[in-house]
């Protein structure tokens, strides 16, 4: 008994595993006719429905001909030979029909997708054409670009002034060229010192035998001094620097907004500057000029001017905003005592240090 169930158990295990293996290669057949089907359109279907429809019909007459000839044949054995001949050829063109028709909702949905892409796609090209058109407007618009004339520089030949001469001081900055008296401006800012030395703390300083050297004066409180009263002219005004090193203060002259000549006004032959150059040649002194880099133009135009009357000049560049000269008329108490002097290195031949103010080009 043991032995038959066996038996009977082995063989529904094979029937079992021969239907899964059928089964999987029935699955694996019709997927792959599936993907061996060619793809169609919707019209190309709308197409092969109507001649496969056709030839139904046409089908359909031919099989009742055939039915009638059947009963009754033909005069004509040449008119039954084509009427068989079409039969052939309309049953093998049905048989070549697809016999199940294609995915119609499946097929519209995808060509929505397709002319809702196309449409935003020319929409896009449409906005790149309205953009390239606008561009293109403003391209003829915009006024062809010249390069400017060219700048002549003459690189500095320096050399020492005329022995004795004084120099005039011009600052070229912001477009213009304003002349400055260094003597006025130091003798105004003397002035308010002198006018105010009771409330700059001054010491005296006495040698060994008592005798007053000098009066030194606190350099922070002339520096609050200036801060406190406007000091200077209607084109520059002044202010005091102290170095903490420094025996003497600096005077600051920082010109004032919109003063001084243009490059217009420059090249007129009534002009300050050339007014100023005349006396120049006349006195026997040379111009020196400081130039900003926003002041370029205004100190080749005043150049032009001192060069026309055969003034001499130099010039030298300059960054900060204002311009500062020593009053070494005042003494002031250093802030700290400087560190010793390091050890002085050999003596170079350096032509790139700081040119002093009394050099022409």
């Amino acid at each position: 008994m043991d032995s038959l169930l066996d038996t009977v158990t082995n063989v529904v295990g094979i029937l079992v595993i021969l239907l899964a293996v059928t089964q999987i290669g029935v699955a694996t057949a019709v997927r792959r006719i599936q993907e061996n089907l060619p793809e169609i359109s919707p019209e190309q279907y709308r197409e092969m429905r109507a001649a496969w429809e056709q030839a139904e019909d046409r089908l359909a007459a031919l099989r009742e001909e055939r039915d009638q000839l059947g009963a009754e044949p033909p005069a004509d054995p040449k008119a039954l030979e084509q009427l068989r001949r079409e039969v052939a050829d309309l049953e093998a063109k049905a048989d070549n029909l697809p016999k199940k028709p294609p995915d119609v909702d499946r097929l519209r949905s995808e060509i929505a997708a397709n002319d809702k892409q196309v449409a935003q796609l020319e929409k896009q090209i449409q906005e790149a054409e309205k953009r390239l058109a606008k561009l293109k407007a403003q391209l003829d618009q915009t006024p062809k670009l010249t390069a400017p004339p060219p700048t002549v520089v003459h690189l500095p030949d320096p050399r020492p002034a005329p022995e004795g001469a004084q120099p005039l001081k011009f600052l070229c900055r912001q477009g213009r060229c304003l002349y400055v008296n260094e003597d006025d401006l130091v003798e105004k800012a003397m002035t308010v010192i002198r006018g105010h030395a009771r409330e700059l703390d001054p010491r005296p300083v006495r040698d060994p035998r008592g005798r007053v050297q000098r009066v030194e004066f606190s350099g922070p409180k002339i520096q609050d001094l200036f801060k406190r009263y406007t000091v200077g002219t209607p084109n520059v005004e002044l202010g005091i620097y102290v170095y903490k090193y420094g025996r003497h203060p600096y005077l600051e002259v920082r010109p004032r907004e919109g003063r001084g000549e243009t490059v217009e006004q420059l090249a007129l032959p009534n002009s300050r500057c050339a007014r100023l150059m005349t006396i120049a040649r006349r006195s026997r002194a040379y111009v020196r000029f400081l130039v900003w880099p926003d002041g370029y133009e205004a100190y080749l135009a005043a150049r032009k001017v001192a060069d026309k009357q055969r003034v001499p000049a130099g010039w030298k560049p300059h960054n900060a905003p204002y311009w500062r000269t020593l009053l070494t008329e005042v003494w002031i108490r250093r802030l700290e005592e400087p560190p010793p002097p390091p050890d002085k290195p050999e003596p170079k031949d350096d032509k790139s240090k700081n040119l002093p103010d009394d050099v022409i080009d």
